[in-house]
């Protein structure tokens, strides 16, 4: 089961993607792949205002398919708790964004 905010915005991108981006892993808590961290981290490399945002596991596989709960959003980024999950720990992903 998957949580979407009301901004998802999956591609396709009417504009440009940015690199993927994957800075957290889930050993801790959680996987935070926010836009916030990665702006901090990546500067530049993520633009202003993205407008989409596209989620995948490590082996390229959309996040959705692995039913665990996560929060999306081009304006958020990507967050899964393991707390939140059946068997307790997320998969380890990565995210995108469509820039105009």
């Amino acid at each position: 089961m998957a949580f979407f905010s009301t901004e998802y915005n999956g591609p396709p991108c009417k504009g440009y993607w940015t690199e993927f981006f994957n800075r957290d892993t889930p050993s801790d808590d959680f996987d935070l792949e926010t836009l916030f961290k990665i702006r901090k981290e990546y500067g530049r490399r993520v633009c202003r205002e993205p407008i989409g945002i596209d989620a995948r596991l490590l082996n390229g596989k959309d996040y959705s398919t692995s039913g665990e709960v996560v929060v999306i959003g081009p304006r958020y980024g990507f967050s899964c708790k393991n707390e939140n999950q059946l068997d307790g720990k997320c998969e380890d992903y990565k995210v995108r964004f469509c820039c105009r």
